[in-house]
């Protein structure tokens, strides 16, 4: 009789287990990426605290376009009025939709206030990002100190 009591007790509590959603994998808090319209990009990525590991929110990401000269130098420049802008979602998520494809520095933050320009960690120089026509680049997650 022992058996029997453990049997119907598991399968009573099987069901709410199921219910609750109990499970070992994470959510998916990234959002829904669309596929760039014809001859555009998407560029989109994450930002965490550094130290917290927190999701930065409604934190503006801006980019900045990167121009060349004969040589192949760069450089960049952020135009407030016609660089792209977006904000960071509750998870910290951004995504730009439908750029023109191009070179892009990005820079978190107000830049007539406070902001932080994304670093190459090997050059220490602005990191250039390169969106492509037709495709997405995740930039994945950046970790900074904002």
């Amino acid at each position: 009789m022992k058996n029997k009591s453990l049997v119907l007790l598991f399968l009573i509590l099987m069901p709410s287990l199921i219910l609750t959603g109990c499970t070992d994998e994470p959510m998916n808090l990234a959002p829904t990426i669309a596929t760039p319209e014809a001859n555009k990009t998407v560029i989109t990525g994450r930002l965490l605290n550094d130290e917290s590991s927190a999701p930065y929110t409604n934190t503006l990401v801006r980019l900045a376009e990167v121009y060349r000269n004969e040589q192949g130098e760069g450089a960049f420049a952020l135009d407030q009025s016609f660089s792209p802008g977006t904000y960071t979602d509750e998870n910290g998520y951004f995504v730009f939709n439908n750029l023109t494809p191009g070179e892009f520095v990005m820079v978190v933050g107000d830049p007539t206030v406070n902001y932080l320009i994304i670093v190459d960690e090997t050059s220490k120089q602005a990191k250039i990002y390169k969106g492509d026509a037709g495709q997405i680049l995740d930039i994945g997650t950046l970790s900074i100190d904002f």
